[in-house]
């Protein structure tokens, strides 16, 4: 026998005495090893020094306590439960004390108290009854009805009477600077002109000009041209040829001309279309500018280039659904452009730039936003001292 199984017999060493062969055992293994002999020693003094302690007795009143506390329950038990599902009755020991209790417990259940009561028969108690609400006749209501239809039928024929009165040559005064004009207060002029291309995609107007993008029968060819009023009515290229892919006039004023162009439109997979036909503006894009200033006597928008200010991929995957071209919003002021716009990954960006004589010469992003929001319609005051947007 080892130390480990010695150790293990000594912690059990009631239930080694009812085996001989194991007492025997280890009474040889104690007379050969010092350590477990002086373990056995600790055993046997710690079991004297509990033997020595005084015995423990109960309280005399014990007893007496417990059964008052089990008589208490059983008291509240029964007051808890139905008379017809207490099916067993008290336990003869709890008998005498539930006596006491009974003696000692305050009339709590007002109903059972006064059902067990000696008592005379009950008074009839009479409900009382309930007022009845006033309901106005239907045919009442229905005159109100009637009435209310009347007068504001009147009143509505009054004011078209009014109206007719005045004619259409007034317009409706709303403040004392706004007033709205029908449509035919509108003097419409048509302009006609001899083009190239017979379709116009997009258009703006700035003073006597009028600058527009055409393109022919199949989308093929695009041009961005502009129409002088002042000048019989005639179209002047603005580029030095012809784009292959859709041109769309943004926005201009006396000094620049803004627009987009698309440079690459995306290719679906066995599937070939314009971009007009899906209403989408997607693959590679660029905005440019070009200085109108130099329309000059010996100068002519043949020869002038235009400006390349940004260059980008509009994909409608990375935007909202409602976003359909990657340009959100343009605003001129003094001598600065803010223009809105959506980047390849999806973020919205607000950048400005300087324009300077011909030529841009700051770019600077004043705002952007995380994927899944758009910045759109920038604005400023007339003096550029304050921006907002959208």
């Amino acid at each position: 026998m080892n130390c480990s199984q010695a150790r293990a017999l000594l912690a059990i060493y009631r239930e080694t005495k009812k085996n001989p062969q194991d007492s025997a055992d280890l009474a040889d293994h104690l007379t050969h090893c010092e350590a477990c002999s002086a373990a056995s020693a600790q055993y046997d003094l710690v079991g004297e020094h509990v033997r020595s302690m005084p015995t423990i007795e109960p309280s005399p009143d014990a007893h007496n306590r417990l059964m008052q506390a089990l008589a208490a329950e059983h008291a509240r038990f029964l007051q808890r439960t139905p008379s017809s599902t207490v099916s067993k009755p008290a336990p003869a020991f709890l008998a005498p004390y539930l006596q006491d209790v009974a003696h000692k417990l305050s009339p709590t259940e007002t109903l059972r108290a006064f059902s067990s009561a000696n008592t005379g028969p009950l008074p009839v108690i009479r409900p009382t009854r309930a007022h009845s609400s006033y309901r106005m006749n239907h045919i009442a209501i229905l005159g109100l009805a009637a009435s209310f239809l009347i007068v504001l039928m009147t009143g509505g024929l009054t004011a078209l009477l009014l109206i007719a009165r005045q004619g259409p040559s007034n317009s409706i005064a709303i403040t004392s600077n706004t007033s709205i004009h029908q449509s035919s207060q509108v003097d419409t002029v048509p302009h006609t002109t001899l083009a190239a291309y017979p379709h116009v995609a997009s258009a703006v107007a700035n003073e006597d000009s009028i600058y527009y993008t055409a393109y022919n029968d199949d989308a093929t060819s695009w041009m961005l041209e502009k129409l002088d009023n002042s000048n019989n009515q005639t179209s002047t290229p603005l580029l030095a040829s012809s784009a292959t892919n859709p041109l769309l006039v943004l926005g201009g004023n006396k000094d620049w001309l803004v627009w987009l162009q698309i440079d690459a439109p995306s290719q679906v997979k066995g599937k070939s279309t314009s971009p007009l036909a899906e209403n989408k503006l997607e693959g590679s894009w660029s905005l440019h500018a070009l200085s109108l200033r130099s329309n000059t006597a010996t100068t002519t928008y043949d020869d002038a280039k235009s400006l390349l200010l940004h260059k980008d991929t509009f994909e409608s995957v990375n935007t909202p659904s409602w976003i359909n071209a990657p340009v959100q919003g343009l605003w001129f002021m003094q001598n600065r452009m803010l223009v809105t716009f959506i980047d390849a990954k999806g973020i919205s960006h607000l950048v400005s730039y300087q324009l300077d004589g011909d030529k841009v010469s700051t770019t600077r992003e004043l705002a952007h936003t995380k994927k899944g929001h758009v910045l759109t319609s920038p604005t400023a005051t007339s003096d550029g001292t304050a921006i907002y947007w959208s």
